[in-house]
């Protein structure tokens, strides 16, 4: 499994997950990815911390164009975000029901 990080604009970032052949791998690496960010820094002496609200859409199972990629994987971060951060969530299409735009 390859993971390449891009900066999505603002406070997002979009994180590519290549050679996958199962969902379960990519909750592995998802998993890994939560705890890393969850640990705390310290910085000139104090301790800080950040979380991530993760959301992902996989390719082709969920959508087939990068621009409906990124926003079902948007609509399941702000789940993730609802459900308490620093932790993340599936894009299943009842999400979609709930997108305005």
């Amino acid at each position: 499994m390859m993971i390449s990080p891009v900066w999505g604009g603002g406070d997002e970032f979009v994180l590519l997950f290549s050679g996958l052949t199962e969902t379960e791998d990519a909750i592995v690496g998802l998993e890994r990815v939560v705890t890393v960010i969850g640990k705390p820094y310290i910085i000139a002496g104090h301790e800080c911390r950040v979380t991530a609200s993760i959301g992902v859409a996989f390719f082709p199972d969920d959508a087939l164009t990068g621009d409906i990629l990124l926003r079902y994987a948007d609509l399941a971060m702000y789940r993730s975000k609802q459900a308490g951060r620093n932790q993340y969530s599936l894009y299943a299409a009842y999400m979609s029901d709930f997108d305005t735009e």
